[in-house]
């Protein structure tokens, strides 16, 4: 998870496939980048070649008097799924 402003990452997390990841997120808007694959070489070479992606929408996390506003994501690559996404080069990860 990245600040939407500013790029910075704001959480890092290795999620086996099939397992569940549940976390609380500091309040504001995030985009989401991630790296799928069937072989981790490392944080350095992630999944290997062409394996990062960029979700085109971005992520608000809110807060109001009746409580708190996130979201569930499931990165499961699904025929007319709701999650749009796009390729992203290696570096940018």
């Amino acid at each position: 998870m990245r600040n939407w402003t500013d790029h910075e990452d704001v959480l890092t997390a290795f999620i086996r496939g099939g397992e569940k990841f549940e976390t609380d997120m500091p309040l504001g808007k995030y985009e989401v980048c991630y790296s799928v694959g069937t072989q981790w070489y490392g944080p350095i070479l992630d999944f290997g070649r062409f394996t990062a992606f960029r979700c085109e929408s971005s992520f608000e996390f809110t807060a109001d008097a009746t409580g708190y506003d996130g979201h569930t994501i499931e990165l499961i690559f699904q025929r007319n799924g709701n999650l749009e996404t796009g390729p992203m080069a290696g570096e940018d990860f």
